[in-house]
Parts: structure tokens; C-alpha cells; sequence
């Protein structure tokens, strides 16, 4: 008797144990179609600012999300919130940017030992002297800030507490108080496209680095000619500091979306101080001194003579002097190699008489 009862007790247990197996089941799998039907339907955008949050789903295509934020901001302008103009990017780049070594051909592990008591890398050049805030960032970051530009789809204006990402600002109103910002929305893969490197995931994630290091940026600039980058209204000291651009992101398992919002200081200097940094050229040269030193001469004239230690202190090639000249060399022969430069040279002893650098432009190249 005492072995039926065991027994019966035991095929209880087990009945008991199974049911709840299959409840917990049923639970778990009425719980995923809930948030499967959810993510069909759900509305997605760009950033936890001004745009809806986005629900992090996996399989939902970042493209769809590109899509929705595009929508959204359309409907922004219905309301009458701000308007919106279609823009055509081509090679234009700030001048006064590509005066600065915001992202000198350096290194990060090297610019953190010359960073200052408020963690700053100081820089002082013919065009400016100043700190650049944030984490450091180099040549390779200053290839995604290129690439960003030439993704830019609109031009924003409006009240600052009504753009997609809020901003405050001093420069850049317009008689009715309102800014201006260019805007991009796009995928990780189409940055990467843009970059011209494969599509896998260290460089998916080295590139959404980059962003974010972009975005942490914050410039503290002396400039002699205020009035002339800052415009009239800001002329009663020489000092400011500024923002390059704004970004929200959403990524995902496999990809990502970015929301940039370009600074209205950064859209006065694109509509009205800008030079053409070929984004073609750039991409065929190899090592950062190459590519910073392009950024570089491209806002010079087309036949230019400098003394070379100022140069590279505009640059941000940092080296010994007497490293300076076959620095440069091998920097110049690149450009003139892709026609890019028609001739260069280098002048002087460095000691009786300073180092002149001497570039003369392709007629054919802006």
C-alpha cells in the first residue's frame, strides 16, 4: 500500500511539473508575438531629443528607421514648426576649420600627454590660437566629419527650442531670431559606404566611435578676424567657443541610424566662409600627414609660399624640425603623384635662413 501511494504521489509531482513547463510556455510565446506584432507597427525615430524614442528591436531594418525620421521631420514642417530645404552637399568645408588641427595627424595615446590641466589640447597657429575640448580625435575622425557633410540632405530653420535636436546659440540668427542648421539622417552602412572601407563590424564600430567623438567636440578659439567667422553681432571680445554639430543615434544588432545636426556657426561658414576640399583627392591619399596637409593647402591660394614650421603647426604635424622637411616630402610627392600638385618645393637651411614651404595647385583643381 505504502509503495501505491509513492507512486501515485510521484506521477502527481510529474503531471504538476509538466503543466507548469507548459504554462510558463505558452506565456513566453504569447509574450514574443505581443512584442513581434509591436515592433511591426511601432513608430521608430532617431534620438531620445525632440524626435520620438526609438523601441530597439531587432529585425527592424535600419533603413525603415531612416524612413520614419524623414517622415517625422516632414510633418514638423506641415506644422509650421520650421522649414525645410532640400540640399545638394558637394566638396565645401569651413575655412577657418580647415585652418585649425582640430583633428591633428597624431596618435590619440600621444595628444593625451599634451592635453592641459582641463584635459584641452592647446594649439596656437597663424589663424587662431585655442583648446579643443572633448576626447581626442584625429585625421581618421576628421575623414567621417567629411563623410557626415557630404550626406546632408537639408537645411533646418527655425527657433532653436523647436529643432529636432534643441540648441541655443549666439551666432547665426536671422532677422526674425531663428537658426539655421543643415541636417543628415542616415544609416551606419551608408556612412561606411561613404568612407569607401568595408562594410564589417569593427569598422561599424570604430566609424560610430568616430561620431561620437565628433559630437563630444567643443573649440575654444582667439581669432584677430571674429567678425569676420562670427559675424558683426559678436565682435566685443576675441574669444568663443563653439560646437561643430549635434548627433543622436539609435544602433542596432547589425547596423545603426544617425541623426546630425550641423551647428548654425558651422552653416554660416558653409554658405558663406567655405573653401572645396576634394573628397575624391582625400580618399587616395595615404597616412594622416597626407590627408591633414590636404585639408590644409586646400584653403590656401593656388600658388602659396609659408615658412614650414608655421605650417605644420596649422596642421598639427607634430615632429622634430629636422624631421619636418622629409615629413612633408613624402606627404607633397602623394599630392603631386595624383596631379593634385603641379610642383613644391622646400627652401632653406632651417638655421642662417627659416624653412619656406612652396605648393603650386593643379590649374585644373579648386
Amino acid at each position: 500500500m505504502t509503495d501505491v501511494l509513492a507512486t501515485v504521489a510521484r506521477i502527481r509531482r510529474e503531471v504538476s511539473e509538466r503543466n507548469k513547463v507548459k504554462s510558463d510556455l505558452n506565456a513566453e510565446t504569447s509574450s514574443t508575438l505581443s512584442e513581434l506584432s509591436a515592433a511591426e507597427i511601432s513608430s521608430t525615430e532617431v534620438s531620445s531629443s525632440n524626435l520620438e524614442p526609438i523601441r530597439r528591436r531587432r529585425g527592424v531594418p535600419s533603413v525603415k528607421v531612416v524612413s520614419h525620421a524623414v517622415d517625422w521631420i516632414l510633418a514638423q514642417e506641415r506644422l509650421g514648426l520650421f522649414t525645410s530645404i532640400p540640399l545638394v552637399p558637394g566638396n565645401e568645408f569651413p575655412t577657418l576649420v580647415g585652418r585649425l588641427p582640430l583633428c591633428p595627424p597624431m596618435s590619440r595615446a600621444r595628444q593625451k600627454k599634451k592635453l592641459d590641466a582641463d584635459n584641452a589640447l592647446p594649439f596656437t597657429t597663424s589663424f587662431g590660437r585655442g583648446r579643443r575640448f572633448g576626447a581626442p580625435t584625429t585625421t581618421d575622425d576628421e575623414d567621417v566629419l567629411f563623410a557626415m557633410l557630404h550626406l546632408r540632405t537639408h537645411r533646418l530653420t527655425g527657433p532653436g527650442n523647436v529643432l529636432p535636436i534643441k540648441i541655443s546659440s549666439v551666432f547665426g540668427h536671422d532677422a526674425r531670431g531663428r537658426l539655421g542648421v543643415h541636417t543628415a539622417i542616415f544609416t551606419l552602412g551608408q556612412l561606411v559606404d561613404e568612407l569607401g572601407i568595408s562594410k564589417t563590424g569593427p569598422n561599424y564600430r570604430s566609424t560610430m566611435a568616430s561620431v561620437k567623438r565628433l559630437n563630444a567636440m567643443v573649440v575654444e578659439l582667439e581669432t584677430a578676424k571674429k567678425e569676420r567667422y562670427f559675424g558683426k553681432d559678436v565682435t566685443s571680445s576675441r574669444g568663443t567657443s563653439f560646437k561643430l554639430l549635434d548627433v543622436a543615434w539609435e544602433l542596432f544588432d547589425d547596423s545603426g541610424v544617425v541623426y546630425v545636426q550641423f551647428s548654425p556657426v558651422v552653416v554660416m561658414w558653409l554658405e558663406n566662409e567655405y573653401t572645396y576640399v576634394n573628397w575624391n583627392v582625400r580618399k587616395k591619399l595615404h597616412g594622416q600627414n597626407a590627408r591633414a596637409l590636404h585639408r590644409f593647402l586646400s584653403t590656401q591660394p593656388h600658388t602659396y609660399r609659408f615658412e614650414l614650421v608655421k605650417v605644420a603647426d596649422a596642421v598639427g604635424i607634430d615632429v622634430p624640425v629636422k624631421k619636418l622637411k622629409p615629413t612633408f616630402n613624402a606627404a607633397l610627392k602623394q599630392m603631386k603623384d595624383i596631379s593634385w600638385l603641379s610642383d613644391f618645393g622646400i627652401t632653406g637651411t632651417g638655421r642662417a635662413s627659416p624653412l619656406m614651404l612652396w605648393t603650386s595647385r593643379a590649374p585644373t583643381e579648386k
